[in-house]
Parts: C-alpha cells; sequence; structure tokens
C-alpha cells in the first residue's frame, strides 16, 4: 500500500470514528425553536434503555426538551456549553473505548455536540504522530468558543484549528480544576499542592495565563476539597470543605457544594478569592450538590437528593439571588426519567 493509499485509509478510520449520528428524532426529540441563552443540558437515564442521554430543555418551559440519544455511546460525564451556546463540550464514550484506558477519573474521550446539526464529534489530537482521543477533567471553553482547558495532573488546552493540545506550565505539581475563563481567556482553577512528607494538600485558587505564567494565587480555606471515607450510599464523613466548585466570571464569585448543618447533608455557598465575602444559599439539611449559575446569573441550579438511600436519585433546584427563595425546578418523572443530573446553563 503506497503512502497516499494508506493516509487516505487512516483518515477514513478517523471519521467513521469520530462522527456519531443521534437516533432519528421521536415524539420527544423534535428540534428546539429556542434562543440558546434560555436553553439548560443535563443527563438522564431512562427506563428500559442502555446508557445516559443527553437532554437539552427551555430553561422556561420545562416541556420543551430534545433528548440526544446515541445507542453505541455512553454520555454519562460532563456536559459544559460552549459561550454562544451552539455546542456542548461532554464526554462520549462509544462502545468500542475502553473508558479504564484513559484512567477511569478522566472520564473517557471528549467530544462535541452541535446543537443545530444534531451530531456529536469525538476530539482527538493530530500533534502526536498517531490517533489519540482527547480527555481530560473540567473543561472550561476559550471565550472565543476556539478551543478549551482541561485539568487533572496538569493544565492543558486543546485548539480546534490545529487539533492539538498543549501543556500549561508543568512546574505545578498537583491536581488542577479548571474552573472559568476571563475575557482575556486566563484560566481561574482550583489547585492543589501535594506534600508526600506529611500527606498534606493546600489548596489554592489561581489565575494563570496560556503561557504559563501565575498571575494570582489565593489560599481560601473556605474550598478546601471534600473528603470521603466511602462512596455513597455507604456511610461517609466530610472532613474539609468544598466540592463541585464553579466560577462566575461576571460576578467573580465561586459557587460550591460544602458539609451542611447535620452528618450526610451538604449545601450550597458562595465566596469570592480570598473568603472574605460568604455566603450559604441552601439550609444544610439536604445533601445539595453541583451547582452552577443560571440566566442573567440571577438564578443558582443544583441538584438535590430526593431519597438518601439512592444514589445519585436527584431533582433539580434553583434558588433565586434576589429573593432568596429556593424551590424544586424538575423531577426526574417530570420527563419520564428514571434518573437525571449534571445540569449546565
Amino acid at each position: 500500500m503506497n503512502r497516499i493509499t494508506y493516509c487516505i485509509a487512516v483518515l477514513a478510520i478517523i471519521y467513521i470514528c469520530s462522527c456519531i449520528s443521534p437516533n432519528e428524532p421521536n415524539n420527544r426529540d423534535q428540534p428546539l425553536d429556542v434562543p440558546g441563552k434560555d436553553l439548560i443540558a443535563f443527563k438522564a437515564k431512562f427506563p428500559q434503555e442502555n446508557g445516559t442521554h443527553l437532554v437539552l430543555m427551555n430553561f422556561y418551559d420545562r416541556m420543551s426538551f430534545r433528548i440526544v440519544r446515541v445507542d453505541s455511546v455512553d454520555m454519562s460525564g460532563c456536559n459544559i456549553f460552549n459561550y454562544d451556546k451552539t455546542q456542548i463540550l461532554m464526554h462520549a464514550k462509544p462502545w468500542w473505548i475502553d473508558i479504564y484506558s484513559f484512567g477511569p477519573r478522566l472520564g473517557g474521550p471528549l467530544g462535541i455536540y452541535e446543537i443545530n446539526e444534531n451530531k456529536i464529534t469525538l476530539l482527538y489530537r493530530l500533534d502526536r504522530g498517531n490517533f489519540e482521543y482527547i480527555s481530560g477533567v473540567a473543561p472550561v471553553w476559550f471565550r472565543d468558543d476556539t478551543g478549551f482547558f482541561t485539568g487533572y495532573e496538569n493544565l492543558s488546552y486543546f485548539l480546534f484549528e490545529k487539533w492539538k493540545c498543549y501543556t500549561i506550565n508543568d512546574d505545578l505539581v498537583g491536581s488542577i480544576n479548571p474552573l472559568g475563563a476571563d475575557d482575556c481567556d486566563n484560566i481561574v482553577a482550583l489547585y492543589s499542592e501535594y506534600s508526600g512528607v506529611d500527606s498534606v494538600r493546600t489548596f489554592y485558587l489561581i489565575k494563570i495565563n496560556k503561557n504559563g505564567n501565575i498571575l494570582n494565587m489565593v489560599k481560601n480555606d473556605k474550598l478546601k476539597n471534600m473528603l470521603f471515607s466511602d462512596m455513597p450510599p455507604g456511610p461517609f464523613t466530610i472532613n474539609n470543605k468544598a466540592i463541585n466548585i464553579s466560577w462566575d466570571s461576571a460576578k467573580d464569585l465561586f459557587i460550591f457544594s460544602e458539609k451542611g448543618a447535620v452528618e450526610r447533608k451538604t449545601k450550597i455557598s458562595l465566596t469570592n478569592w480570598d473568603g472574605t465575602y460568604y455566603k450559604s444559599l441552601t439550609s444544610g439539611y439536604y445533601r445539595d450538590d453541583a451547582p452552577v449559575f443560571g440566566p442573567a446569573g440571577n438564578f443558582v441550579m443544583f441538584n438535590r437528593v430526593i431519597d438518601n438511600t439512592q444514589y445519585l436519585n436527584y431533582k433539580f433546584m434553583i434558588v433565586d439571588l434576589r429573593t432568596g427563595e429556593v424551590k424544586e425546578y424538575l423531577l426526574p418523572e417530570d420527563i419520564g426519567a428514571e434518573r437525571i443530573y449534571g445540569i449546565d446553563y
């Protein structure tokens, strides 16, 4: 086989492995005539169906939604809107890929769901001389949607134009979770520095640019990680503070879930960079988790466990930041699902 034929064959394999078409729409999967600014996205498991599906919904009309079904792909990981809300960056694991080849914490390969085209494309890198899917945790879009940051053992970014990944600052030794990007595409992240001598992790909020220069580094004791002795639903203890932290660039505030008022419960709270501003939004008598800012920054949306005996048995709640009112937003049965989680706006 000559070189030209070989290259054509490789490109054909990449195209087949990367472009995945969702199933044909049915009665609940019709196109959404909804302005992007009004869309929310989340994951759902439906009765008698394999895998987890992506759901798009009109924030102001909960009966207007689309279920994105792909028989061969599990979409149980993250789902993050880009800034113009035409694409969703998410974990999308085809049946032919072993998730543990990425490391279980990385969630498998990342893909892009094109909302208007109703198409999923798996992402891969072309800068290592072979075909390699992109993975990572806590992905954060560039402000101009030309790429995204991702983290775990190091901070890196991916450019769609070049289909390449670039590592940012190898000197940061520890785990790093991106939280958001500012208008100049400087990344805001939670960085945990590990001391092997005394097995202690120190947590910092950092702002860093693409060249690896640290622009700000602040220790905030309210944003220490929450650690579990066992995974739910078994017994567990909350040793430290915050999990599932996200950052709102307009308000320059961090929202997170932390230890609640009673054992095994968590609450939703807000803080600034150095912790001098702090406010709890929920009571701490429930298990509240995974908060995100909603429309116009006036709402916070989050998961609340319905039944404490069932892990991931969530309903969605919202807090109106103008009034402080907390109310129920969506139950799984409202859309015929067994389980819902992982909301994003």
